[in-house]
Order: structure tokens, then sequence, then C-alpha cells
């Protein structure tokens, strides 16, 4: 296949150096069987993959949910991969694919919540869910805003770089679940951590979109 496999300028630190390169072989592998594979399949099977890491890790696994929630921020790649690769690119495959993301993200925050909630003062955790769910959801809205605001996403103004994108956070969520069953409470520093780093990320980000608008 003479088509070239592509990553996005707005890629995370993550994406970039370690997702791409495996999420890139697989793209790469599919384009070569010259199917016909659809983007939209392959969202599908990373969303249906980090449904399963919320279920394992919901249910008291939580170094297998974690491999599963890293390979499926490795498999969101695929989608788009596959359709830069063959001009396939549209809004609605966008749409589509952050919503799904979206609704991974969440269950994550939500199992890791019912897997510590034997282990944690209930108060804590659910102040500890909360912090690390809203920063995760305040990540995303200030990249949609400066998109629409701004014109470009956040990642591509000012210096400030992506400590806090989606690969970032659920590369943090990875470590802190395989780390879990060898060093207990690894996964309640995790979400402390994506909640911290999310949330200065929005505070310093904000500052630099808001010097570009009128």
């Amino acid at each position: 296949m003479g088509r070239q496999v592509l990553g996005k300028p707005t890629d995370g630190p993550v994406s970039k150096y370690i997702n791409r390169r495996i999420s890139g072989l697989i793209t790469r592998l599919i384009l070569s069987t010259g199917r016909d594979v659809s983007p939209s399949y392959a969202s599908l099977v990373s969303f249906l993959t980090g449904l399963m890491a919320s279920i394992l890790v919901a249910g008291g696994d939580p170094l297998l949910g974690g491999v599963l929630i890293q390979l499926s921020s490795i498999l969101d790649g695929v989608d788009g991969e596959l359709a830069r690769a063959l001009g396939r690119t549209s809004r609605r495959g966008g749409f589509v694919d952050s919503l799904l993301d979206r609704f991974v993200n969440i269950s994550m925050y939500l199992a890791i919540g019912m897997y510590l909630s034997s282990r944690m003062d209930p108060a804590m955790l659910v102040a500890l869910v909360v912090a690390s769910l809203s920063g995760d959801m305040m990540v995303t809205y200030l990249h949609s805003l400066s998109q629409r605001e701004a014109g470009r996403h956040a990642a591509l103004i000012g210096r400030v770089p992506q400590i806090a994108s989606r690969d970032v956070r659920l590369f943090i969520l990875f470590l802190s679940l395989v780390s879990e069953p060898f060093y207990p409470g690894s996964a309640a520093v995790g979400l402390g951590i994506v909640a911290l780093l999310s949330y200065l990320y929005v505070l310093l980000k904000s500052v630099e979109v808001a010097r570009v608008l009128d």
C-alpha cells in the first residue's frame, strides 16, 4: 500500500511517542489486506475495549483492566489513521468518535470508584472521583471551546504542553491500575494525579487561549 499513515498535530505526548508507533502498525496491517475497513469499525472496537476495561476494573481486576484501557487508547488512533489514509475523514466520524471516547472515560472513572469503594473513606473517594472526572471533562470542554471561539485547538495555541490530553490521562490510569495489585492505593493516586494535571492544564491553557481572543 502506498497510503501514508499520519498522526495529528494535536497529538499528546503519549500518543505521539508511544501509541502511534503501535496504532500505525495496526493501521498498516489493515491497509495491507486490501479490504475496505470502515474507520467506524475501529472506533467501535476501541469503545468496546474501553468498556470491557471498565467492567474488569469494577469487578476487581485492575491489572487486566488497566492493560485494556491502554489498548483502547492505542486503538483510538486507528480510526483516524484509517480515515486519513483512505481519504474518508468526516465531521460525523469525528463527532461519533468523540462521544464514544467520553463514554469510555466516564465509565473508567466510575469503575475505579467502584473498585476503591471498599478500600477508601466514602467522602474522600467521592471527592477524588468527582475531581478527576470533572477535570477530564473540563479539558475536553476547553478544547471544544477553543476550537469554537479561537478557531484552533488549544494545543496549537501558546506554549503550555499537553500535560493532560486524553492519551496522557488514560496512560496515568493505566500505570496506576497495573500497579494496584503490587502497590495498593496506586489507583487512588492515579485519580489524584489526573485531577491535578487536568485542572492545572485548564488553568494555564485558558490564559493562553483568552489572550488570542478579541
